[in-house]
Protein backbone atom coordinates (compact mmCIF):
# COMPACT_ATOMS: atom_id res chain seq x y z
CA UNK A 1 0.00 0.00 0.00
CA UNK A 2 1.49 3.53 -1.08
CA UNK A 3 0.54 5.84 1.58
CA UNK A 4 2.73 8.77 2.62
CA UNK A 5 1.97 10.46 5.51
CA UNK A 6 1.79 14.18 5.14
CA UNK A 7 1.53 17.26 7.34
CA UNK A 8 -2.09 18.68 7.79
CA UNK A 9 -0.59 21.35 6.14
CA UNK A 10 0.44 19.68 2.98
CA UNK A 11 -2.99 17.89 2.96
CA UNK A 12 -4.56 21.53 3.57
CA UNK A 13 -3.03 22.16 0.15
CA UNK A 14 -3.34 19.51 -1.75
CA UNK A 15 -7.42 19.67 -0.52
CA UNK A 16 -7.16 23.17 -2.15
CA UNK A 17 -5.93 22.52 -5.04
CA UNK A 18 -8.00 19.50 -5.58
CA UNK A 19 -11.45 21.39 -5.16
CA UNK A 20 -10.25 24.45 -8.05
CA UNK A 21 -9.14 20.83 -10.30
CA UNK A 22 -12.46 19.68 -9.95
CA UNK A 23 -14.82 22.55 -9.65
CA UNK A 24 -16.84 22.29 -12.89
CA UNK A 25 -17.35 17.99 -12.94
CA UNK A 26 -20.43 16.65 -13.01
CA UNK A 27 -20.52 13.31 -15.05
CA UNK A 28 -20.57 10.22 -12.44
CA UNK A 29 -19.62 8.08 -15.99
CA UNK A 30 -17.10 9.38 -17.18
CA UNK A 31 -14.97 11.12 -14.68
CA UNK A 32 -15.88 9.55 -10.88
CA UNK A 33 -13.20 7.29 -11.01
CA UNK A 34 -10.29 10.08 -11.83
CA UNK A 35 -12.35 11.89 -9.19
CA UNK A 36 -11.73 9.46 -6.52
CA UNK A 37 -8.50 8.66 -7.50
CA UNK A 38 -7.17 12.28 -6.95
CA UNK A 39 -9.13 12.77 -3.88
CA UNK A 40 -7.26 9.73 -2.30
CA UNK A 41 -3.92 11.77 -3.30
CA UNK A 42 -4.95 14.44 -1.14
CA UNK A 43 -4.02 12.67 1.59
CA UNK A 44 -0.94 10.75 0.43
CA UNK A 45 -3.10 7.92 -1.14
CA UNK A 46 -0.96 8.00 -4.72
CA UNK A 47 -2.24 4.47 -5.48
CA UNK A 48 -5.30 4.07 -4.50
CA UNK A 49 -5.99 0.61 -5.87
CA UNK A 50 -3.36 -0.94 -3.51
CA UNK A 51 -5.49 0.22 -0.58
CA UNK A 52 -9.18 -0.81 -2.29
CA UNK A 53 -10.99 -1.70 -5.12
CA UNK A 54 -13.14 0.23 -7.78
CA UNK A 55 -16.23 -1.02 -8.70
CA UNK A 56 -16.32 -3.13 -5.77
CA UNK A 57 -18.69 -6.14 -6.54
CA UNK A 58 -21.22 -6.89 -3.82
CA UNK A 59 -23.50 -10.40 -4.56
CA UNK A 60 -26.95 -9.06 -3.40
CA UNK A 61 -29.85 -11.33 -1.68
CA UNK A 62 -31.99 -11.38 -4.35
CA UNK A 63 -29.59 -12.12 -6.91
CA UNK A 64 -28.52 -9.02 -7.50
CA UNK A 65 -25.46 -7.70 -7.86
CA UNK A 66 -24.13 -4.49 -6.40
CA UNK A 67 -21.04 -2.25 -7.16
CA UNK A 68 -19.32 0.11 -4.45
CA UNK A 69 -17.92 2.69 -6.56
CA UNK A 70 -14.43 2.29 -4.28
CA UNK A 71 -14.11 0.41 -1.42
CA UNK A 72 -10.97 0.02 1.35
CA UNK A 73 -12.07 -2.31 4.12
CA UNK A 74 -12.45 -1.59 7.00
CA UNK A 75 -11.64 2.54 6.32
CA UNK A 76 -13.82 3.80 3.56
CA UNK A 77 -16.50 3.28 1.24
CA UNK A 78 -17.33 5.54 -1.81
CA UNK A 79 -20.45 6.07 -3.96
CA UNK A 80 -20.38 9.03 -6.69
CA UNK A 81 -23.50 10.49 -8.48
CA UNK A 82 -23.67 12.79 -11.16
CA UNK A 83 -23.83 16.20 -9.52
CA UNK A 84 -27.39 17.47 -8.27
CA UNK A 85 -28.40 13.53 -7.67
CA UNK A 86 -30.03 12.96 -4.29
CA UNK A 87 -27.55 11.59 -1.92
CA UNK A 88 -29.93 10.43 0.32
CA UNK A 89 -30.66 8.05 -2.05
CA UNK A 90 -27.04 7.13 -3.10
CA UNK A 91 -26.42 7.09 0.99
CA UNK A 92 -29.34 4.19 1.54
CA UNK A 93 -27.69 2.30 -1.92
CA UNK A 94 -24.16 2.28 -0.47
CA UNK A 95 -25.48 0.96 3.01
CA UNK A 96 -27.31 -1.56 1.16
CA UNK A 97 -24.33 -2.66 -0.33
CA UNK A 98 -21.93 -2.73 3.00
CA UNK A 99 -24.30 -4.68 5.05
CA UNK A 100 -23.62 -7.78 2.67
CA UNK A 101 -19.72 -7.39 2.87
CA UNK A 102 -18.31 -9.55 5.96
CA UNK A 103 -18.44 -7.99 9.16
CA UNK A 104 -14.53 -7.67 9.48
CA UNK A 105 -14.46 -5.68 6.15
CA UNK A 106 -17.13 -3.04 6.52
CA UNK A 107 -15.43 0.59 6.38
CA UNK A 108 -16.26 2.79 9.18
CA UNK A 109 -16.77 5.97 6.91
CA UNK A 110 -19.35 5.82 4.42
CA UNK A 111 -19.03 8.75 2.03
CA UNK A 112 -21.10 9.88 -0.67
CA UNK A 113 -20.61 12.58 -3.19
CA UNK A 114 -22.15 14.13 -6.67
CA UNK A 115 -18.46 16.37 -6.96
CA UNK A 116 -20.25 19.29 -5.83
CA UNK A 117 -21.19 18.19 -2.36
CA UNK A 118 -19.59 15.53 -0.37
CA UNK A 119 -21.44 13.77 2.72
CA UNK A 120 -19.32 11.54 5.10
CA UNK A 121 -20.79 9.07 7.80
CA UNK A 122 -19.05 7.70 10.56
CA UNK A 123 -20.28 4.44 11.74
CA UNK A 124 -18.48 4.13 14.90
CA UNK A 125 -20.00 7.35 16.38
CA UNK A 126 -22.88 8.40 14.40
CA UNK A 127 -21.47 11.29 13.27
CA UNK A 128 -22.70 12.91 9.79
CA UNK A 129 -21.13 15.96 7.94
CA UNK A 130 -21.94 17.56 4.99
CA UNK A 131 -20.09 20.09 2.99
CA UNK A 132 -19.34 21.46 -0.38
CA UNK A 133 -16.11 19.95 -1.94
CA UNK A 134 -14.39 23.63 -1.90
CA UNK A 135 -14.80 23.29 1.60
CA UNK A 136 -12.68 19.99 1.98
CA UNK A 137 -9.79 21.70 3.11
CA UNK A 138 -11.75 23.24 6.52
CA UNK A 139 -13.00 19.10 6.30
CA UNK A 140 -10.09 17.18 5.50
CA UNK A 141 -9.57 15.58 9.64
CA UNK A 142 -12.73 14.07 9.19
CA UNK A 143 -10.51 11.86 6.89
CA UNK A 144 -7.72 11.41 9.81
CA UNK A 145 -7.76 8.20 9.71
CA UNK A 146 -6.94 7.34 5.73
CA UNK A 147 -4.24 9.82 5.86
CA UNK A 148 -2.74 7.43 8.62
CA UNK A 149 -3.40 10.05 11.83
CA UNK A 150 -5.54 8.89 14.69
CA UNK A 151 -8.99 9.51 13.79
CA UNK A 152 -10.46 12.73 15.41
CA UNK A 153 -13.74 12.41 17.00
CA UNK A 154 -16.05 15.05 18.61
CA UNK A 155 -17.94 13.99 21.74
CA UNK A 156 -20.20 16.21 24.12
CA UNK A 157 -18.79 16.63 27.76
CA UNK A 158 -18.43 13.49 29.43
CA UNK A 159 -21.33 14.78 31.66
CA UNK A 160 -23.55 15.46 29.32
CA UNK A 161 -23.00 12.05 27.54
CA UNK A 162 -23.99 9.89 30.64
CA UNK A 163 -27.48 12.10 31.35
CA UNK A 164 -28.38 11.91 27.77
CA UNK A 165 -27.47 7.40 28.39
CA UNK A 166 -29.61 7.75 32.00
CA UNK A 167 -32.40 9.12 29.93
CA UNK A 168 -32.82 7.19 26.66
CA UNK A 169 -32.47 3.99 29.22
CA UNK A 170 -34.92 5.29 31.36
CA UNK A 171 -37.43 6.13 28.08
CA UNK A 172 -36.98 2.50 27.09
CA UNK A 173 -37.91 1.17 31.13
CA UNK A 174 -40.75 2.88 30.39
CA UNK A 175 -41.72 2.25 27.05
CA UNK A 176 -41.19 -1.53 27.82
CA UNK A 177 -43.28 -1.55 30.91
CA UNK A 178 -45.96 0.26 28.99
CA UNK A 179 -45.78 -3.03 26.86
CA UNK A 180 -46.37 -5.92 29.79
CA UNK A 181 -42.52 -5.98 30.35
CA UNK A 182 -41.98 -5.44 34.62
CA UNK A 183 -40.11 -7.02 37.30
CA UNK A 184 -36.82 -9.13 37.16
CA UNK A 185 -37.11 -9.74 33.56
CA UNK A 186 -37.06 -5.70 32.47
CA UNK A 187 -34.38 -5.24 34.90
CA UNK A 188 -32.18 -8.14 33.46
CA UNK A 189 -32.72 -7.11 30.09
CA UNK A 190 -31.63 -3.79 30.41
CA UNK A 191 -28.75 -4.73 32.50
CA UNK A 192 -27.69 -7.21 28.88
CA UNK A 193 -28.73 -4.40 26.72
CA UNK A 194 -26.02 -2.16 28.71
CA UNK A 195 -23.32 -4.47 28.74
CA UNK A 196 -23.47 -5.25 25.03
CA UNK A 197 -22.82 -1.44 24.63
CA UNK A 198 -20.25 -1.39 26.99
CA UNK A 199 -18.58 -4.09 25.55
CA UNK A 200 -19.05 -2.79 21.91
CA UNK A 201 -17.05 0.53 23.16
CA UNK A 202 -14.06 -1.21 24.75
CA UNK A 203 -13.80 -4.29 22.73
CA UNK A 204 -15.15 -6.86 24.58
CA UNK A 205 -17.01 -7.59 21.32
CA UNK A 206 -15.30 -8.14 17.70
CA UNK A 207 -14.67 -4.34 16.52
CA UNK A 208 -18.26 -2.30 16.54
CA UNK A 209 -20.30 -5.68 16.69
CA UNK A 210 -23.44 -4.53 18.35
CA UNK A 211 -22.92 -1.15 16.62
CA UNK A 212 -22.81 -2.92 13.10
CA UNK A 213 -26.01 -4.58 13.96
CA UNK A 214 -28.03 -1.90 15.38
CA UNK A 215 -26.64 1.00 13.15
CA UNK A 216 -28.18 -0.53 9.33
CA UNK A 217 -31.35 1.85 9.34
CA UNK A 218 -29.10 4.97 11.95
CA UNK A 219 -31.74 4.15 14.94
CA UNK A 220 -32.63 1.30 16.96
CA UNK A 221 -36.39 1.20 17.51
CA UNK A 222 -37.99 -0.62 20.25
CA UNK A 223 -41.50 -0.64 21.49
CA UNK A 224 -42.07 2.71 19.98
CA UNK A 225 -39.01 4.79 21.03
CA UNK A 226 -35.77 5.38 19.21
CA UNK A 227 -32.93 4.41 21.68
CA UNK A 228 -30.01 5.14 19.51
Amino acid sequence: MDVIKLTWDDIKSNAVAFSKRWKDAHNEEAQAQAFEMDFFRVFGIDDPEQSGDFEYKVPLDDGRTGYIDYLWKKQIAVEMKSRGKDLSRAYEQLKEYIIHLPAEDIPDLLMVCDFENIVLHRRSTGEKFAFKTKDLHKNIKRFANIAGYETIRTYDNQVEVNVKAAEKMAKLHDALKEHGYEGHDLEVYLVRLLFCLFADDTGIFPEDSFTNYIDYDNDFTFAGITCL
